[in-house]
Order: structure tokens, then C-alpha cells, then sequence
């Protein structure tokens, strides 16, 4: 499952929209390292929204992935929004960081190397 590869381990991942699903991160001081997840919306090729809520969390905030054609290849555009409050302000730069460093910074671009040279390029173009 791609998703634990790049993201975070979930034992129950399926992009269709209304799925509850869990990530799993390291449990740290404070935190025992659930996110709970839905699918909410789900565009084949183009786009994917979910419900995000660390156990932590008075509110679930939304995350939408899209992919969008460019001059050199494919565009993602990671949006983390519904953050309310000054709780709200810093756990979004705490989500921000790891979003830009671990996941789109080393996971995602390992990850999707790894699919390109065992995927023939007739099925990268579906």
C-alpha cells in the first residue's frame, strides 16, 4: 500500500470516498500517534480529500492532494486547512514542516522512483 510507504502506516487504506481510516505514527510525549482519517472526496488522476484529526485534536482539519499537468511532468498541490485558534496556528506549522520535509521532501519522491522503475510507461500514462 502506497500510502504507508510515503506517508504513514495504515493497515486499512481504500480511496473511496466515506472510508474511515487510520495513520499511524511514532507515539511522542503527549500524543499516541493515531491520526483518524475519511476519504472525502475522491477524483481518479486529479484529486483526493481527507478528513485529518491527530487524537490530539478538538477539530478535524481537511487535506486535499491534486495533480495537475505541467511542462515537465505532473504538479501536486498539498493543501492542510481548517485550522482554527492559536492551538490551531501552531500545530499547522508543526503539520506544515513534516509535510514539507519527511513526506514531500524524502518520502513521497523515494517512493514514487521506486513505482517508476517497476511500472512500465504504457500503465504510468493510464
Amino acid at each position: 500500500m502506497l500510502v504507508s510507504e510515503w506517508l504513514m502506516p495504515t493497515p486499512d487504506y481504500s480511496a473511496v470516498a466515506g472510508h474511515r481510516f487510520e495513520l499511524h505514527a511514532p507515539r511522542i510525549p503527549g500524543w499516541d500517534g493515531v491520526i483518524h482519517c475519511e476519504v472525502l472526496e475522491v477524483t481518479p488522476s486529479t484529486r483526493l480529500v481527507w478528513s485529518w484529526r491527530g487524537s490530539n485534536m478538538r477539530a478535524a482539519t481537511r487535506v486535499s492532494f491534486t495533480l495537475a499537468p505541467d511542462n515537465e511532468g505532473t504538479l501536486l498541490t498539498l493543501e492542510h486547512s481548517g485550522w482554527s485558534g492559536l492551538g490551531g496556528f501552531l500545530m499547522s506549522k508543526m503539520h506544515r514542516s513534516g509535510w514539507a520535509g519527511k513526506f514531500l521532501g524524502r518520502e513521497l519522491p523515494r517512493v514514487l522512483v521506486k513505482v517508476r522503475a517497476t511500472t512500465s510507461p504504457q500503465t504510468l500514462r493510464q
